[in-house]
């Protein structure tokens, strides 16, 4: 993975709070078709991964500048999976909902993801925390999610030969803009760890993955994560575009525009 600050300045910072990551295996000949020309998908032995994560999000802004109230704020909902390119490890998201409508058109025009706006709720009493999301997006596939999970205890930094480590030590994206790939370095300490105690809900964590893979019949193979991992407020301090979140942390997004 890419622990070190990427060069330049950031662009952006944001914090994340009540992250959730559920996993699931899937057999690489049916996600390969379904990501970027350029990109392979990374494996654990032998096997590739789709995640859902839910998450909230405050303090978004631009460097120099401060965090508006409501405009800087967002829950979002990602599902994603792994990738490499010359051998450096990022994600590649089929979709990410967001329930901030101005996050969602910076991010679709700046950077060529693929955000949705969706109307989102999160809740928290003790240890438990309920996340529902309804995607509202016009002419986009619909898309929903309810889960309840719990934390469990925290848990010790994961060896790098671990699955752990292999789906959480990730410090870039991949995307594509116009038909060019891009990777997108984001830079924060490592993940707090908690193993997830509980998890319930409406089909829980599914995320109508039929509809957000593009038909991909997946639904019946991810009724049963293997996998949950839950973390605690993290910063993002940046993120840098290259070729074309426990303790409060912040994220930085430092955007470079060279292609991979």
């Amino acid at each position: 993975s890419i622990r070190t600050r990427p060069a330049g300045w950031p662009v952006m910072y944001q914090t994340w709070d009540k992250l959730l990551f559920v996993h699931w295996p899937i057999a690489a000949e049916l996600l390969q078709p379904l990501i970027a020309s350029g990109l392979r998908l990374d494996t654990f032995e032998g096997r590739a991964w789709v995640s859902v994560s839910p998450f909230t999000m405050w303090g978004m802004r631009p460097l120099f500048f401060p965090p508006l109230p409501v405009l800087s704020q967002s829950h979002e909902l990602n599902v994603r999976t792994y990738v490499h390119v010359e051998g450096v490890p990022g994600v590649w998201f089929f979709s990410l909902d967001a329930s901030n409508a101005l996050a969602v058109f910076g991010a679709r025009l700046s950077l060529g993801l693929p955000y949705f706006r969706a109307r989102m709720r999160l809740q928290e009493h003790q240890a438990a925390i309920h996340f529902t999301s309804t995607r509202v997006h016009p002419g986009a596939p619909a898309a929903q999610f309810e889960g309840t999970w719990s934390r469990g205890e925290p848990l010790p930094s994961p060896p790098p030969d671990t699955l752990d480590f292999f789906l959480v030590e990730r410090y870039c994206l991949y995307t594509t803009r116009r038909g060019q790939l891009y990777r997108v370095r984001i830079f924060h300490r490592p993940w707090p760890l908690r193993r997830v105690e509980r998890l319930s809900g409406r089909r829980p964590a599914t995320h109508r993955i039929v509809d957000v893979c593009q038909h991909l019949e997946l639904v019946g193979r991810l009724d049963h994560p293997q996998c949950l991992l839950e973390v605690g407020a993290h910063d993002f301090v940046g993120c840098d575009m290259v070729g074309g979140a426990g303790p409060e942390q912040e994220i930085e997004y430092t955007v470079n525009r060279h292609r991979v």
